[in-house]
C-alpha cells in the first residue's frame, strides 16, 4: 500500500480525528441547510424583493469580515474543541430562532444571519489548530484531504436538503 493510502486507513482507528471529522461533518450539513434556508425564509419575509439576497449575502459576510481576527485570537487561548461546540450550539440555537426571526420582519432575519456568521468565524479556526494535535504529522495530508473532501459532499447534500425543506415548507419558487 501507499503512504497515503496506510495514512487514511489508520485515520479510520484514530478516535479522536473520527471525533473531530464527524462533529465537522455535521456542522458543515447544517451550514449549508442554513445557508440556503436562511436565504430562503428571508426572501419570503421581503416577498421576493428585489436586493433582499443581496441584503442577505452582506449581512452573512460583513460581520465574519469584523470578527474573523478577533475569533482566531480567542480559538489560540481557548480549548479548542470547547470553541467548536460552542460554535455549533450557538449557530444551532440562532437558526432554531429564524421562525421567530421571521415573524418579526426582514431585518431580524438579517440580524440572525449576522449572529451565525460570528459564530461560525470560532468554528474554522477552532477545526484547522485541533487536525495538527488530533493527528500524527505523517497522517496531516490525509486528515486534511478527508476534511476538505467531506467538506464538499456536505455542501452539496445541504443545498439539496435545504431545497427539499425549503420546497415542504413552500417557500421554494421555481
Amino acid at each position: 500500500m501507499a503512504p497515503d493510502a496506510q495514512a487514511g486507513t489508520r485515520l479510520v482507528d484514530n478516535r479522536a480525528f473520527l471525533a473531530v471529522w464527524l462533529s465537522q461533518l455535521v456542522s458543515h450539513l447544517g451550514d449549508k441547510l442554513l445557508h440556503v434556508n436562511a436565504l430562503g425564509v428571508a426572501l419570503a419575509a421581503q416577498q421576493g424583493a428585489g436586493g433582499a439576497m443581496a441584503q442577505v449575502l452582506i449581512w452573512a459576510t460583513l460581520p465574519a469580515v469584523a470578527v474573523s481576527l478577533l475569533a482566531g485570537v480567542v480559538v489560540d487561548r481557548a480549548n479548542r474543541r470547547h470553541v467548536m461546540l460552542g460554535s455549533d450550539l450557538a449557530r444551532a440555537a440562532l437558526v432554531a430562532s429564524l421562525p421567530v426571526a421571521a415573524a418579526a420582519g426582514f431585518g431580524a432575519v438579517c440580524l440572525v444571519i449576522a449572529l451565525v456568521a460570528v459564530a461560525a468565524c470560532f468554528f474554522g479556526p477552532a477545526r484547522t489548530a485541533l487536525l495538527p494535535a488530533t493527528v500524527p504529522a505523517d497522517q496531516l495530508v490525509a486528515a486534511n484531504a478527508w476534511f476538505v473532501g467531506s467538506d464538499f459532499v456536505m455542501a452539496l447534500l445541504g443545498t439539496v436538503a435545504g431545497t427539499w425543506l425549503l420546497a415542504g415548507l413552500g417557500l421554494a419558487r421555481s
